[in-house]
């Protein structure tokens, strides 16, 4: 790969698929970090909601600057051709881990591992 904008794109969706896989494992095990509440005679708490809410806007923030940050930059410098393939690209390559990720469901699911 000597084009630099499919270096770019391939590094980009890359970090976005390992932020992805560190949001799942974590939202995974949380009960294990954080053991459930066992009394539910106390009254519920607002916590869990506004905890999960910022990891989600945290993770569209961190999703836009891996994803558009860098095709931004370059459309304000003049270079809106390459910006636009970066952010096609990146998007492309995340919807084939995306694919590979379902296709490697499927087969543990049909092999009994899930």
């Amino acid at each position: 790969m000597r084009n630099p904008i499919t270096k770019y794109a391939l590094f980009n969706s890359i970090a976005a698929a390992a932020y992805i896989a560190l949001v799942a494992f974590i939202m995974s095990n949380i009960e294990r970090i954080v053991p459930p509440n066992i009394d539910d005679s106390s009254p519920r708490s607002i916590l869990p909601a506004i905890t999960f809410l910022t990891l989600f806007v945290i993770s569209a923030a961190v999703m836009a600057l891996t994803i558009f940050g860098r095709p931004i930059i370059w459309y304000l410098d003049g270079k809106k051709t390459e910006a636009v393939k970066l952010a096609l690209y990146t998007v492309g390559f995340l919807a084939i881990l995306g694919i590979i990720f379902f296709i490697c469901l499927i087969l543990r699911a049909q092999a009994g591992l899930t």
